[in-house]
């Protein structure tokens, strides 16, 4: 890629900063991925890295949460059990920790997920060369350094559509993201129009 302009910068960072923006899923990405997909090549780049990135620590991060909840109220239960056949011994104190201690893994997780966005912003503006673990080298691999223009079209076609999909997990917010695409690509790409509609209607009905 070429030097980024200042400019380039700037909305290379608020992509991966809009990370702070999580709850309402990649929006902040996706909008700066469709004004500047055919403006800047270094843009692009980046909020298709950020979009992902957001994305799937949001999967992730629900996943943990779901496994760590089973783990704790399974613990309680266990402990409310054998507690509950002696009459002499009371609630063991542990319980009032393990609380607090579900609170830290959780906003210790959100600070992680948010820390590396923050990097990737950073590293933006001073002008440095910033990859997520995988998500960069797959977007380098199959879209900028692909060997024709049809097969990076298909690709990020390929990339975005899942996004679209995958951000019906957010549910009403959800439905922002692939309108914003079909609003914006539904004259560019026939499979990005299908597959943001197709995400869209999915998150309205169910």
């Amino acid at each position: 890629m070429q030097q980024p302009t200042s400019d380039e910068k700037v909305l290379a960072a608020f992509a991966h900063a809009s990370v702070i923006l999580m709850f309402l899923g990649p929006l902040g990405a996706v909008i700066i991925w469709a004004i500047q997909r055919s403006k800047s090549k270094y843009v692009r780049y980046h909020a298709l890295q950020a979009m992902g990135y957001q994305t799937f620590t949001f999967w992730l991060w629900m996943i943990m949460m779901f496994f760590f909840m089973l783990i704790f109220f399974g613990f309680g239960i266990i402990v409310a059990a054998i507690t509950s056949q002696t009459s002499s011994v009371m609630p063991p104190d542990i319980l009032f920790f393990i609380q607090p201690l579900f609170m830290l893994f959780i906003f210790g997780v959100w600070g992680l997920i948010f820390l590396f966005g923050f990097v990737g912003a950073v590293f933006c503006m001073i002008g440095k060369e910033f990859h997520y673990p995988l998500i960069g080298s797959w977007l380098q691999n199959k879209i900028f350094n692909a060997a024709t223009e049809e097969e990076a079209e298909q690709s990020e076609g390929a990339w975005v559509s899942s996004i679209c999909h995958a951000t019906a997990i957010l549910q009403l917010w959800g439905m922002i993201v692939p309108i914003i695409v079909w609003f914006s690509q539904k004259d560019r790409s026939p499979r990005l129009k299908f597959q943001s509609m197709q995400a869209f209607l999915f998150q309205l009905i169910f």
